[in-house]
């Protein structure tokens, strides 16, 4: 992983944990295959606390597009649309 996706996985983790009020080090492991639902158990009110936390943590603006639920289904697929989200805001 290089280190711009390093530093998007840990904004997005602490997004998720934000959002799941986690904490730090609350011993839930979020890795990229993680998936949003089952494994790390966000429900539709913790998908929109963390849609927040990345709009607050990266400085960018999501549409709902952006971030619609039936394709965001791992921490990857979240990494990957904050990319597309970063990139733009940079051009």
């Amino acid at each position: 992983m290089s280190t711009d996706d390093q530093v998007l996985f840990k904004g997005v983790v602490a997004a998720i944990r934000q959002a799941k009020e986690m904490g730090g080090d609350a011993g839930t492991e979020v890795g990229m295959t993680s998936r949003l639902d089952e494994d790390l158990e966000m429900d539709s009110l913790d998908h929109v606390a963390m849609l927040v936390a990345i709009e607050e943590n990266f400085g960018v603006i999501a549409s709902d597009e952006d971030f619609a639920m039936n394709s965001i289904r791992t921490v990857a697929d979240v990494v990957e649309v904050v990319r597309g989200l970063t990139r733009a805001a940079q051009d």
